[in-house]
């Protein structure tokens, strides 16, 4: 499905259900950003297109409460942006630790915490 402004303001008006919407799509030139969603509507992946080349991979984690604990974004260089986020028992995010990490896995650089 490419969405363009009136999609988007549909769906805003909940026109379309979560449920009906697995992969959506937004083109501009030669970028194409695909969205794909799970069965709640939650945001899985964003993948950035241009030229026909992947040039950003986002993939996005939710817990068990449908809570994001964990946003990876690929840069197609090797390199792996991840931030994972902790909630107390209340379901507040109060933390998120960031870090880089080769694709794949290995050691862990430039790390931050946030609280």
């Amino acid at each position: 499905m490419l969405l363009g402004p009136e999609s988007f303001h549909s769906l805003s008006r909940a026109e379309v259900q979560y449920t009906n919407l697995n992969t959506a799509s937004w083109a501009n030139g030669d970028t194409t950003i695909t969205y794909t969603y799970d069965n709640n509507g939650s945001v899985e992946t964003k993948t950035t297109v241009t030229s026909s080349v992947i040039k950003k991979v986002v993939t996005y984690h939710y817990n068990l409460t449908g809570r994001q604990d964990k946003v990876t974004t690929d840069d197609q260089a090797g390199t792996e942006h991840i931030v994972e986020y902790i909630y107390n028992d209340e379901g507040i995010r109060v933390q998120a630790d960031s870090y880089d990490q080769p694709a794949g896995g290995g050691a862990k650089s430039n790390e931050k915490t946030v609280t």
